[in-house]
């Protein structure tokens, strides 16, 4: 009595210590996968089993029960068959269901109960017939340890009712061997409770182990995808970034080489924005280029087309495959979804509300040097559209170009450009007429490299000098932006230089963003738009006499 009072013990303290442990909802899902897996090998054991044990009784006076047990023994394999069957049905339909398992556990102790009844017909069984019982019973709580140790309810509930009415039966039959055997039989059981809940919490920790490492893999996943994204995107507009657009850019340049299929590029620009921020402040200038952001984005949004903000007010957009008059169509519509938005700027000369320039350059890479140049192509055409009055687009298609000369874009002086001051203004068209030259010289295919360098070094030496003459006027008359004018210059004398060594050490591949700058930065941004902040002073006719003597 004792020892099924230590049984009694056991069995509570692992069901307390089951039901308070709360793992893992996927734990559970899969421990019981496991078990319907596993559950094939302990309905065939019954089976094997309760024949055997039949076999061996058959001959005492207890045939007709033992035919009765068969039977109900069969009878529980067909319900478990079942059950087993509605389960893995579920599973595939609607996922794992907590309440299943002990549903299952219900099924597996009605097959512990029909063994339970066997352990009744020890009692008046021969020897032989006690032995293969005995032996078939503990046999099936042993494989229940590895088949139900998955889940401790489903093995206590198959081995707790198999093996006590034999251990009962054994105990009060009143012979000493007997007596050894129900001792040997409890022993037994409690060694099986303790190996099953070994075994399932390895089996626990083993599944805990695997899930946590494929959290953690998925948890790198996602961060290396999202600082990918964020490598990649414009935290802003949520747009590709200029890093994205170069990649993106020199694939499809690539691509489009080979496949001699036309390349369409769109270079946007918001129309006086650094006005726009100086009259309603950032948070207004912000929500401006989401809103441009949006309309870009609803136009340039098939694959492999990109969106992309290139950098400040400046968007760029890669439409691969696209000839020049859907490009012209896609443009016209950004443009004028932006100005029918009707977004206030009353500190534009262009309009009074928010507009935007653009570049549409047409190209055949095979006949395009490099992705740089491409792009160089279409920031002219942006620049030359500011140039002449802004909210318009400046096109090219420079694959119906009769020659090469004709898809070159040239800069070209007007009047609105002259500042009054005459030595001032001619040393501006000498930078007109040497970027030109510059210009041909880089598209041109059959022209030398030394003919290039040539026009390059022409250019930035007279550059230099402008910059000295310019900021010496400036500081005589006493301009208040003569410094700053001065460092402005410094630093695009220093950027260009940079570049220009850069393409020295890199050869051809850096050549096409030192123009790009040259046009972009210095002649168009600094020429045609900085400079204008001092034209007031040569308003006087007299003074900008006085200036050139």
């Amino acid at each position: 009595m004792e020892v099924l009072k230590q049984v009694t013990h056991v069995f509570k303290f692992v069901i307390i210590m089951f039901l308070s442990v709360g793992l893992e909802k996927r734990i559970d899902a899969a421990l019981f996968r496991q078990l319907i897996f596993n559950s094939p090998f302990p309905l065939i054991g019954s089976a094997i089993g309760s024949v055997l044990v039949a076999i061996s009784l058959i001959g005492s006076n207890q045939n007709y029960l033992v035919m009765i047990w068969l039977c109900l023994v069969f009878a529980t394999i067909a319900i478990r068959v079942w059950f087993v069957h509605r389960c893995q049905t579920q599973i595939e339909s609607s996922g794992f269901d907590p309440q299943a398992t002990y549903r299952y556990a219900m099924t597996i102790g009605l097959s512990g109960l029909a063994w339970g009844v066997g352990g009744f017909m020890i009692k008046d069984a021969s020897p032989i017939g006690m032995v293969v019982t005995i032996t078939a019973i503990q046999a099936m709580v042993m494989g229940a340890v590895l088949m139900l140790g998955a889940f401790i309810p489903a093995f206590l509930a198959f081995s707790l009712p198999a093996i006590f009415p034999m251990i009962f039966v054994l105990a009060f039959s009143g012979n000493m061997a007997e007596l050894v055997l129900a001792i040997y039989s409890s022993i037994f059981l409690v060694l099986m409770i303790g190996i099953a809940k070994r075994f399932n919490q390895s089996q626990r920790n083993t599944w805990q182990l695997t899930f946590e490492k494929e959290d953690l893999l998925k948890s790198l996943t996602d961060a290396h995808d999202h600082l990918a994204l964020l490598a990649t995107s414009d935290g802003l507009t949520s747009l590709a970034n200029r890093r994205r657009f170069d990649e993106v850019l020199e694939i499809e340049f690539a691509r489009l080489h080979r496949s001699r299929a036309p390349l369409s590029l769109i270079m946007l620009d918001i129309d006086h924005f650094k006005s726009l921020n100086d009259t309603y402040g950032h948070v207004i200038g912000d929500q401006c280029l989401k809103k441009v952001a949006e309309v870009f984005q609803r136009y340039i949004n098939r694959s492999p087309e990109l969106a992309a903000r290139y950098g400040g007010e400046e968007f760029a957009a890669i439409l691969p495959e696209t000839d020049y008059d859907g490009a012209i169509i896609l443009a016209e519509k950004i443009r004028a979804d932006v100005a029918g938005m009707n977004i206030p700027h009353r500190a534009s000369s262009t309009a009074s509300y928010l507009t935007v320039s653009m570049g549409v350059a047409t190209i055949d890479c095979s006949q395009t040097k490099s992705p740089v140049d491409a792009v160089a192509i279409a920031d002219r055409l942006l620049y030359k559209a500011k140039s002449e009055g802004r909210n318009r687009i400046a096109s090219l298609n420079g694959i119906e170009a009769c020659s090469e000369r004709d898809a070159v874009i040239s800069l070209i002086w007007k009047d609105a450009y002259a500042c009054g001051e005459p030595t001032i203004d001619k040393e501006h068209r000498e930078l007109f007429r040497l970027a030109n030259i510059l210009l041909e010289n880089r598209i041109k295919s059959n022209v030398d490299q030394s003919q290039f360098d040539i026009a390059l070094d022409a250019l930035l030496t007279h550059l230099t000098k402008h910059f000295a003459h310019e900021e010496s006027v400036l500081f005589s008359l006493g301009y208040e932006g003569a410094s700053a004018h001065a460092e402005r210059h410094k630093s695009l004398l220093e950027s260009a230089l940079k570049l220009r060594q850069q393409s020295i050490e890199t050869g051809e591949g850096g050549l096409g963003e030192l123009v790009e700058f040259i046009f972009s930065k210095v002649i168009v941004h600094h020429l045609l738009e900085m400079d204008r902040e001092f034209f007031g002073i040569f308003t006087d006719s007299e003074v900008a006499t006085s200036s050139n003597h």
